[in-house]
């Protein structure tokens, strides 16, 4: 009899992907379900109404969160293979080492990214003294748990995919170094090289290059300047998003899509948002972005990539969208008019 099992997760959750090599290596067949962080389903929520989280296993309507209990789970249960070590010292370590990297490492490097100025260094430190710890675990190995992946593995696999993506995020940051942590470097690229540990639905996961993720970047951040600021400042984000979609013009001339001819990259799935979206906030803020004279590639794309029916079946109402941004945009306007008569009383 076949186990019916399901995974809910989201694309660039290192928790997830935890999860997704898992079941992968146990070669465990399983539905893929992405979930919206910022506009969590019911699904989610009454599947785990706890944390209101992912990942979420379903296997046989049995409900399992948190991705170390789910790893746990998975190994017990499809016991092929053994992701945990047999030797109970060898196992708690293993636990120990994950924690720690959840702990220590990942908020660290994660806080690293998004902060500023002293708090950024404290982090930087915390995130390197972090590393020094796991490149004495895994000196002289292969995988963290000999010459094969382990539960050690799945739970820290994220570093040497998420903590570069991370450290171009924050600029000026760099962590993960190979000359310092070569045992690191060496494990992460055969890790990643792995063909079970991959994206679900999606192979391997691609290699973007620099440049093209220096774009998202640059333009997932100056599009929500551009559509709540006034003023210079809106001026300013408004040319800086201009930018970044001619660098996204010249990616797509010429082709289909990022991957080629009828195949969906990487960078579709990342950016693929701002065929339905950027037109919404052109209408909210009385802007104008893709202009097909200007974009003619983008505005092809746009049309293909809306066209699919996966896309289309998945994409939210545009009435409520449009009444959702509405409502953000009033209360942004509401919050920078009290911030501007708290900071004229404290003046006078």
């Amino acid at each position: 009899m076949t186990t019916k099992v399901k995974l809910l997760g989201f694309w660039c959750s290192p928790f997830a992907f935890r999860v997704v090599w898992a079941l992968k290596l146990k070669g465990v067949e399983f539905e893929y379900i992405e979930e919206d962080i910022f506009n969590k389903s019911t699904e989610l929520l009454e599947l785990n109404p706890v944390h209101k989280k992912v990942p979420v296993l379903v296997h046989d309507k049995r409900v399992i969160v948190e991705s170390f209990v789910i790893l746990e789970y998975i190994d017990e249960t499809w016991p092929q293979d053994p992701l945990l070590p047999q030797d109970p010292y060898e196992k708690a370590m293993a636990r120990f080492w994950a924690k720690f990297g959840d702990e220590k490492l990942l908020e660290s490097a994660y806080k690293a990214m998004w902060s500023k100025g002293e708090e950024k260094q404290k982090a930087m430190k915390e995130a390197v003294e972090s590393l020094e710890k796991i490149e004495e675990v895994l000196r002289g190995k292969n995988f963290m748990g000999g010459n094969s992946i382990g539960y050690l593995d799945l739970a820290i696999g994220w570093i040497g995919y998420w903590i570069p993506v991370w450290e171009e995020a924050g600029g000026s940051m760099r962590i993960l170094d190979s000359q310092k942590f070569p045992a690191i470097a060496e494990w992460s690229t055969k890790f990643l090289k792995h063909p079970k540990t991959c994206h679900p639905g999606t192979g391997r996961l691609p290699i973007v290059t620099s440049e093209q993720k220096k774009y998202m970047l640059t333009f997932v951040h100056r599009r929500i300047e551009s559509t709540w600021t006034k003023g210079e400042e809106k001026e300013d984000a408004l040319k800086a998003t201009m930018e970044a979609l001619e660098k996204i013009e010249g990616e797509l001339k010429g082709k289909s899509y990022f991957g080629g001819e009828n195949k969906y990259a990487y960078l579709e799935i990342a950016i693929g948002w701002i065929n339905y979206l950027i037109p919404i906030w052109e209408e909210i803020a009385s802007i104008q972005f893709l202009d097909p004279k200007r974009f003619p590639a983008i505005t092809a794309w746009k049309s293909k990539f809306l066209d699919n029916p996966l896309i289309k079946e998945t994409l939210p109402p545009r009435e409520k969208l449009l009444i959702y941004l509405h409502q953000r945009v009033k209360h942004r306007e509401i919050d920078a008019t009290i911030r501007e008569l708290a900071e004229t009383k404290l003046e006078n």
